[in-house]
């Protein structure tokens, strides 16, 4: 029952930031995404329900977010078999749950989300392969997503340049 209970709080959490952090960039209380009314804090993290100064109600993502945490928390804790402990696997989840809401609504990555999970990688690869492997692991990764970046410009630039060129040799009609 405690998973339960820990991973719905957790699901509230993840709707918080989700709603929150996209829109006012900052830790702020709980409003209306309709009309920008504060809500109550205890409200908001237990039940998604609708906003008490406009009625609307929140959207059905924050009812999915709340069941997912609980049912991935019961998993979690029946399933501690993982080289993590339950309290840093369920951390884990909060962070990509968060990721994945915030891109898919807003599809946005936010700095201070990418800042919290290289944090959270460095963490675990720590915990798990030692500093030297983890700092090797990152650099590596890091310079693949660099290299992907600049061949995606370097794609851009070159669709670019035939674009212009066949605009320019397709004939002109009256």
């Amino acid at each position: 029952v405690a998973a339960i209970v820990l991973g719905w709080l957790l699901g509230g959490v993840v709707n918080y930031l989700g709603d929150v952090l996209p829109r006012r960039r900052s830790l702020v209380r709980p409003f209306c995404l309709h009309c920008q009314a504060e809500q109550s804090s205890w409200f908001y993290f237990l039940w998604p329900a609708g906003c008490r100064s406009c009625g609307r109600q929140r959207a059905w993502r924050a009812w999915v977010v709340h069941v997912a945490g609980a049912i991935v928390a019961v998993f979690l804790w029946i399933n501690q078999s993982y080289p993590l402990p339950f309290w840093l696997n369920l951390l884990v989840w909060v962070y990509f749950c968060l990721v994945i809401v915030i891109d898919l609504e807003h599809r946005l990555i936010l700095h201070v989300t990418s800042w919290a999970g290289a944090a959270l990688g460095l963490g675990v690869g720590i915990w798990l392969h030692g500093f030297t492997a983890t700092l090797f692991g990152g650099a590596t990764g890091y310079g693949l997503m660099l290299g992907l970046y600049w061949l995606g410009n370097v794609f851009v630039r070159l669709m670019s340049r035939r674009r212009k060129l066949s605009e320019n040799d397709a004939p002109i009609e009256d």
